[in-house]
């Protein structure tokens, strides 16, 4: 190349001349020279990684970007200082695909550098070209589907030289259309249309977009986690496709479908002039594709099993199916197939394929992306990840997540995802639990009462329940619990399962933890009341005749506790204890459902129940006295040194928590899942404790539901 820029003589020269000035010249790079103003090193400043490489390129081959201007773009040529007037720039868009700039040289003439898909330069080039520009076209594109097959992402690059005439009368449009209050962007984009017209081909180019590390691996524990893959690009198909190999979502053994418009549009009848295949006619290729998939399920194929097919389709046979009422029929094909690979697709089509997943199945939605073609599907997604690169930060400031890499997904899903989705399931059931235990002693006490008003609970106590004696450890087990390492999460995806399938927070689970309250409560207040003997009758009896000294109501207040001047802690002792021991319960409750007992958790735990015991010491000594709050004088004592009250105490959590390890054990014998394996692999208890390998799945295990993303 070099060579032919060297000779001016050579027949190629001004195809090669005009092809690197085009690069050094249509484009938004922003020269920066870090040494300070005027020095010779010079840094490209580029929004996008595409752009850099074009003007380093020109560069490269002696066409160096100098300076850029408000007005004027300056061009080493071949040694040569050049200055340009940029007249205009005709920005890109998801819907032009193309970007071009009205330049106007040292002599007086105008230029407009095109570059943009091949398929829409391709519909504006001139109508007459010669019979060797046709023959350099026909070349082109060989070279085009030869980059394709290689994975690369081409561009076409296009001139036209504008006469004078013909640009004053444009300009004279475009500025009457930008200055338009009604249908601004609309008249500025027919006037763009109107302009990039009668092209010349001055080539291609091709560059290799390189995976990210980790990508395939990623892809591929996410499928065994039950996750559909659905690539979605503004690539050319054949670069799809080797995008769909290289990340693992197509493989060698997987058979692959082709719903094209491009292969439909070389047979005549089956498109429209636009290209646009006929609704008749993707009917009846995607109904074929559809028998030839469910032929392969086997004949005892689960709802949510998919055969080993990938599909493929490009822009034109989208727009097919969403204007035909077509969509349908594309996520029954989507359901039972691997993987889907949507190539040439505009920003807006993917918005509309994420939407379309969203709101006609019964499946959680996450698109990822790094650029702004890729903010449409980002937002319409239950659940949006940017990734950090040289694409802007247009995904990342309207995503949900943001990431470095794309192989951080699998932290994020897997790992973290996973943590959070059951330490927010734990957070909620025992929120409701512990407040239905809580009340269901007083509200069975208010019936033996028949609903006199009088409390069971010591106001200060009873308020104290949820925010010293309980909300911490639930807030710092939520926050900090890992039910499994993240080397398990990891090498196990189908733990992933979990989250998909509500295993962990269901209705049922929900009612039976508002029935576990329920019956903690009721334990808790039969026990106390009936260890106590603490009755209705011996309750009223009490409370009437304390001041008469009978027989009766001595002998249960020599037990309880009774000041014979004339005032008792018999009440408030039993609910003393009756709420004592719910803390205890409910956090031992906790302690059990959690499975990450780390110092901190332990701490939060000893500080709630403990702290309980500080605040009756406190109460039922001097400072109960000082605050002339005699209910309470003596009470922990009383209740620390008879046996009963640690009978009732031990009884009541050992009895509760019947109700916890009950079912779990009947679970892991019976009804195992990945999760019960693990636990039994991790905590080494069970069968499978001495088993060293991290990915054994049971039988029972093995049923999944296909979520799409």
């Amino acid at each position: 190349m070099r060579n032919i820029l060297s000779d001016k003589n050579n027949p190629a020269y001004p195809a090669m001349y005009e092809f690197m000035l085009h690069l050094a010249l249509n484009h938004d790079v922003q020269p920066e020279r870090p040494d300070g103003p005027g020095t010779e090193r010079v840094v490209y400043s580029a929004s996008s990684p595409d752009e850099g490489a074009f003007v380093n390129c020109a560069k490269h081959f002696g066409f160096y970007f100098n300076l850029r201007t408000a007005k004027t773009v300056t061009v080493n040529v071949l040694g040569e200082d050049k200055v340009y007037t940029v007249l205009h720039v005709l920005e890109f868009s998801s819907k032009r695909k193309r970007s071009s700039v009205i330049l106007e040289s040292d002599d007086g003439k105008i230029i407009l550098y095109t570059k943009g898909a091949d398929n829409i330069i391709k519909e504006r080039l001139s109508k007459n070209m010669s019979s060797s520009e046709q023959t350099e076209m026909q070349e082109t594109d060989k070279h085009l589907d030869a980059y394709a097959e290689d994975g690369l992402r081409t561009l076409l690059i296009a001139k036209r030289d504008v006469p004078r005439d013909v640009y004053d009368k444009w300009a004279a449009s475009f500025k009457e259309a930008s200055n338009s209050m009604v249908d601004r962007k609309a008249k500025r984009e027919k006037c763009m249309d109107e302009m990039e017209v009668d092209l010349k081909v001055l080539g291609a180019t091709a560059i290799e977009d390189m995976l990210q590390d980790g990508v395939d691996d990623t892809l591929t524990s996410l499928r065994e986690a039950g996750v559909k893959g659905w690539v979605l690009t503004g690539d050319k198909v054949d670069t799809a496709i080797n995008i769909g190999y290289a990340c693992a979502l197509l493989t060698g053994e997987m058979k692959v479908f082709k719903l094209c418009g491009e292969d439909m549009q070389k047979e005549p009848g089956k498109c429209d002039k636009d290209g646009v295949p006929l609704k008749e006619e993707m009917k009846q290729l995607m109904e074929t594709c559809l028998k030839e998939t469910r032929a392969m399920l086997p004949s005892n194929a689960l709802p949510s099993d998919t055969a080993n097919v990938g599909i493929v389709l490009d822009t034109y046979a989208i727009m097919c199916i969403m204007d035909n009422g077509l969509d349908a029929l594309l996520l029954d094909i989507g359901d039972i197939v691997k993987s889907v690979v949507c190539a040439r697709v505009s920003p807006y089509q993917k918005g509309e394929i994420v939407s379309l997943c969203r709101n006609n199945r019964v499946v959680k939605t996450l698109a990822i992306g790094d650029g702004a073609n890729d903010v449409p599907m980002i937002q319409k997604a239950h659940v949006g990840v940017g990734i950090y690169g040289k694409e802007g930060l247009q995904a990342v400031n309207n995503s949900d997540f943001a990431i470095g890499q794309f192989r951080f997904l699998q932290l994020l899903m897997l790992v973290h995802g996973r943590w959070c989705y059951r330490r927010v399931s734990i957070m909620i059931y025992y929120m409701f639990y512990k407040n239905i235990a809580c009340l269901m002693p007083q509200w069975f006490h208010g019936i033996s009462m028949h609903f006199s008003g009088q409390r069971m609970y010591y106001e200060w106590i009873h308020q104290g329940f949820n925010i010293f004696n309980t909300g911490l450890p639930i807030v710092f087990g939520a926050a900090l619990d890992q039910d499994v390492k993240k080397e398990r999460a990891l090498t196990n995806p189908r733990l992933y399962e979990d989250g998909r399938l509500g295993v962990f927070f269901t209705v049922k689970m929900f009612w039976w933890h508002i029935l576990e309250g329920i019956i903690h409560g009721a334990i808790v207040y039969t026990v106390v009341m009936h260890t106590l003997g603490y009755s209705t009758g011996a309750a009223i009896a009490m409370g009437s005749s304390i001041a008469t000294g009978t027989s009766a109501t001595t002998e249960l207040g020599s037990w309880m506790g009774v000041d014979y001047a004339g005032r008792t802690s018999g009440l408030w002792m039993m609910g003393i204890l009756s709420h004592l021991t719910l803390v205890w319960v409910v956090n031992v409750k906790l302690m059990l459902q959690l499975r990450h007992w780390n110092a901190i958790l332990g701490f939060m735990v000893f500080i709630s129940v403990g702290g309980y015991y500080l605040e009756m010491s406190l109460f039922s000594g001097p400072l109960g006295a000082w605050l002339r709050d005699t209910n309470l004088v003596g009470v922990n004592d009383v209740m620390l040194a008879n046996p009963t009250f640690w009978f009732i105490w031990i009884f009541c959590v050992l009895t509760c928590m019947l109700t916890t390890l009950v079912p779990e054990a009947w679970q892991n014998m019976f009804q195992p899942r990945l999760w019960n394996i693990i636990m039994e692999q991790t905590f080494g208890y069970g069968q499978n404790s001495k088993t060293t390998s991290t990915n054994v799945i049971p039988p029972a295990v093995a049923v999944t539901k296909t979520g799409a993303v």
